[in-house]
């Protein structure tokens, strides 16, 4: 999970050299050539979690995988279609409702807040 995160994108600032070798300036979220697949496999990795301990959305909560690149990816590439549309089925898994018989549902809400809070910080 760490890798498929990780294998999203980086935050670029000004002074960086972007994938095509130009000079950033501002603060920019670049895609990494991966980045579609590996919003697949965490797509996958989220239909396959375990619906009463929900091990998969607690790690992605714990990375911060929304405000630090989901979001972002929303946010700078509108155009990519499919990069929009896996970001969204994420984002969609990491908010389904909390099923009260599960373990931690407090802490599960609490997570899905965050999520939801990262849309209005950006």
């Amino acid at each position: 999970l760490i890798s498929l995160s990780n294998g999203l994108g980086t935050w670029l600032r000004t002074g960086d050299v972007d994938s095509e070798g130009r000079e950033v300036k501002g603060t920019f979220y670049q895609k990494d050539q991966d980045c579609l697949g590996c919003l697949k496999d965490l797509q996958r990795f989220l239909r396959k979690d375990d619906p009463d301990t929900r091990d998969v959305f607690f790690k992605l909560g714990a990375f911060e995988t929304a405000r630090k690149d989901l979001v972002p990816l929303l946010i700078h590439y509108p155009q990519d279609h499919a990069i929009v549309y896996n970001s969204l089925k994420v984002l969609t898994f990491l908010t389904m409702p909390v099923n009260t018989t599960s373990a931690r549902p407090q802490e599960q809400q609490q997570l899905i807040d965050k999520v939801k809070e990262a849309f209005l910080l950006h």
